[in-house]
This record gives structure tokens, sequence and C-alpha cells, in this order.
């Protein structure tokens, strides 16, 4: 009840672990280890088989959760970059979402002799289904490595012992009682290995380095009262973004000699885990999400320059050279 946004969410290691669960299963879904959404074929087939528009809405629906395990590869990805986003970001992914869905149903409305273009059914469909299956396997060992950033090694650990657990409790179900009992404790200590407290959060914070300085509100005054310039950088592990931006832009040699002839200091806050001073500056900033990257002149009365959320080394240069010392200030340093 702290707060509401999937960044928050995101912080806890029990739900980044859950998530991991989540793609994981519809992995083993896509791999034929067992069949999600088969069960719904018939659900609402009554309300699917009115006429008119009743028909045709509710046809939609039970077409959207049938399918959606099969969308999930593509989708996750997508998701993955809109939860890290602000509110009309993330909006715009889910509406760009259900117009490409209904795309080609549209279009084949429109012309149906495109119908005979689209590959017939077959075998390959088994197999395509299948190949899908390794992009969430990959989602599920990012969660854990997420995981172990948060909650280091040994959370890490216990996730994925809940895996094998979910396995064996799928592996297990029948029609026989015992196994069902079997497979249901699997299944309950799968999801009782979330409040270990081996799964809390541990301290995950940015500490100084030869190229950074880990951000608190005293250090970024310190450095602006000495009239230093200033680029700051929130980030965390689990911020797609924020990781793509770093290892494209920011860990480049070239933005790295930039920083340094510049005079700028470079400060990093990771909010991976929760961190009420992280929190409080991007409130500053009216933000509910990273990254957020601020370049802040010498001038410690002037205000500092909010850059986008995805950069470039254009954009980075630019904001660098507006901020930088001038050359007798570097003397003078």
């Amino acid at each position: 009840g702290e707060a509401i946004g999937w960044g928050f969410h995101l912080q806890s290691p029990w739900f980044v672990a859950a998530l991991a669960y989540l793609f994981f299963v519809m992995g083993l879904s896509l791999s034929g280890f067992i069949e999600l959404g088969s069960s719904l074929m018939n659900a609402g087939g009554g309300l699917a088989q009115k006429s008119g528009y009743n028909g045709s809405f509710f046809t939609g629906i039970l077409a959207t959760v049938v399918a959606s395990p099969c969308t999930a590869p593509f989708m996750g990805t997508a998701l993955g970059y809109a939860v890290t986003q602000p509110p009309p970001i993330a909006l715009l992914v889910f509406a760009a979402l259900g117009v490409g869905m209904a795309l080609p149903v549209l279009i084949l409305s429109c012309s149906p002799r495109l119908l005979n273009k689209i590959p017939k059914p077959g075998a390959w469909m088994e197999n395509l289904k299948q190949l899908l299956a390794f992009p969430l396997y990959a989602t599920a060992v990012w969660l854990s490595w997420v995981v172990g950033k948060q909650a280091g090694v040994n959370g890490m650990a216990l996730l994925l012992i809940g895996c094998v657990l979910i396995t064996l409790a799928l592996w297990l179900w029948s029609e026989k009682l015992w196994q069902r009992i079997v497979s249901a404790a699997c299944a309950a200590l799968a999801i009782a290995i979330l409040t270990n407290p081996l799964m809390n959060p541990t301290d995950s914070k940015a500490r100084h380095s030869d190229d950074w300085h880990a951000y608190s509100p005293q250090t970024l005054a310190e450095l602006r009262a000495q009239g230093t310039p200033v680029f700051l950088n929130i980030t965390a592990d689990w911020c797609i973004t924020c990781l793509a931006n770093e290892e494209i832009t920011l860990s480049t040699d070239d933005i790295k000699q930039a920083i340094k002839a510049a005079g700028v200091a470079y400060v990093k806050g990771d909010w991976t885990n929760r961190d009420p001073l992280i929190t409080a500056l991007l409130k500053e900033y009216g933000r509910t999400g990273i990254p957020l990257y601020v370049a802040y002149p010498g001038d410690k009365q002037q205000p500092g320059i909010v850059l986008p959320q995805i950069l470039s080394k254009d954009i980075v240069m630019q904001a660098l050279n507006t901020i930088a010392l001038n050359d007798d200030q570097l003397t003078s340093r």
C-alpha cells in the first residue's frame, strides 16, 4: 500500500520470482509439457455462437484468451518494456498490442482472397510453438538474475528450486489421488519459497567506483556546492530501458572519455531495491518510474536538465557540452 506501479512491485524479490514462475510455466506449456487454454475452448461457446455483434464480441474474447499463451514470447518483451515506463507510454504499448492483434483480421475481412496466401496448418505450427518457448525460458533466466541482484545468490537458488518443484508438480498431476496430493504439496512448497527470509532484499545500492559516485542527496549537494557539473543516472537491474541505455550509450568509451574531458561527475543511483531517497528524488521531478537522467550545470543556481528516457550518444554529448566546465575552470582544478 505504499505506492502503485510496476516499478515498485519489481523492487520486491518475491514478486519478481513469481513472474519468473509465470514465464517458466508458459514456456513449459509451449514446449508441450502441459496445455494451457485447451480447457477454455468450450467455455463460453454458447455466447460465442450468438448472432450479431454479441456473438462477435464473445468470439473475440474467447479467441484472445485461448491464443494468449502463443503470443507470450513477443508480448512478454513488449510488456517488459511497458512496465518500466510512465503511464502514457505504457498505455500506448497496450494500445499498439490491441491494434496489432486486430489488424490481420481486419485486413483479411477487407480482402478474403488473402486467405489463400496464409500457410496451411501442419506440423510446422507445433515446431514453431515449441521454438517460441525458449524466449520465455530466457526471460525466466533474466528474472532469476534480477532476484540474485536483489536477494543474493541464495535467493536465486531458492527460485530455481521452486522451478524444479513446479515442474515436478506438473509431472505428477494425474487422476490418482496420491499423485494429486503430492503434486499439490510440491506446488504449495514452491509458493511458500517466495515467503522465505532469504527472499528479502539485500543492500544493492551502487558503490563509489573509479567511474561514478553512488547517489545520495548529500553527495549531489556537495558536488553542486563545489561548482562541479553532474550527470545523474537513476537505474535498476529490472529496468530493461536502463540496461539498454547503459550498454549502448553510457558504458561506451566515447561517453566515458567525454564525461572525464568535460569535468563532469557521474553519479549513479540504484533503485533495484526500495530506496526512499531515490523515490523522493523521482517525486521531485514528477516521475513514478525510471530511468531518470538529469544533467546539472556547475552553477548550482541553475536547475538540472532532464534528458529523454531513451538515450543516444548525440543526446548525451549535447547535454555534456551544455554543462561542461570551461577551460579556465578545468585548469584551476
